[in-house]
């Protein structure tokens, strides 16, 4: 796609719907940026030599008016002094200075319309290299951003890894238990009772002794 139908498309569709709509907006607002700025330059040069052009156009258009009111003043004066052949030589170089002017003045006015009309599009491709330079700031944010969250999400990636790491080493670095450390450490378990337990048992035990000693007690009174 050439420049001009790139802005055409870029100018119609407006700059930020244009790049959301190419493959690769980065790339595309780039290009856009450069299309406009060269396009830009370019218009900026026609637009001086247009404008000097004008000013030459006004220069001639201006001199012409004055060559004919000093016409029309000799020819007044010739007048009054009753010299009409020198008043019909003033009037004819009047109205040679006339047609000039009206030369002229078709020219400068035609110029004067295409320097408005450059100005015009010097002012819209300044607007769209704006509109356009934003829409790269945004979109370098926005990369920014993307790039600042890849960099955390890797961050914790690695911290979840090390971590992961650091366990295992601490798993492998301990002793390893037998077979008959395990046999150990359950008959150890089932050797030791609660607390609760043994209070239990010696209470039973006192209330078994009771009971004998109130046994042997009745015996000995049948006895006697």
């Amino acid at each position: 796609m050439g420049i001009f139908e790139r802005l055409i498309d870029a100018f119609e569709s407006g700059i930020s719907e244009f790049v959301d709509g190419s493959e690769n907006p980065d790339k595309a607002v780039k290009q856009v940026i450069a299309d406009v700025q060269r396009e830009l330059k370019d218009t900026v040069q026609k637009y001086n030599k247009t404008k000097t052009t004008e000013s030459f156009a006004n220069k001639k258009y201006q001199e012409a008016l004055k060559i004919s009111k000093e016409w029309a003043d000799r020819a007044r004066q010739a007048l009054s002094q009753a010299n009409r052949e020198l008043a019909k030589h003033a009037l004819a170089q009047k109205i040679k200075a006339d047609e000039d002017a009206e030369g002229y003045k078709e020219v400068y006015e035609s110029i004067s319309e295409q320097v408005k009309s450059l100005k015009k599009q010097i002012e819209l491709l300044k607007n769209k290299l704006n509109e356009a330079e934003t829409k790269q700031s945004v979109l370098d944010v926005k990369s920014q951003a993307v790039g600042l969250m890849k960099e955390i999400a890797k961050s914790v990636v690695d911290l979840e890894k090390e971590d992961f790491d650091r366990f295992k080493r601490t798993e492998e670095s301990a002793p390893k238990k037998t077979g008959k450390d395990i046999s150990a450490d359950n008959k150890v378990e089932s050797q030791e009772k609660p607390a609760d337990e043994i209070l239990d048992i010696d209470a039973e035990i006192e209330k078994l002794m009771a009971e004998l000693k109130d046994e042997d007690n009745n015996s000995d009174d049948e006895d006697i």
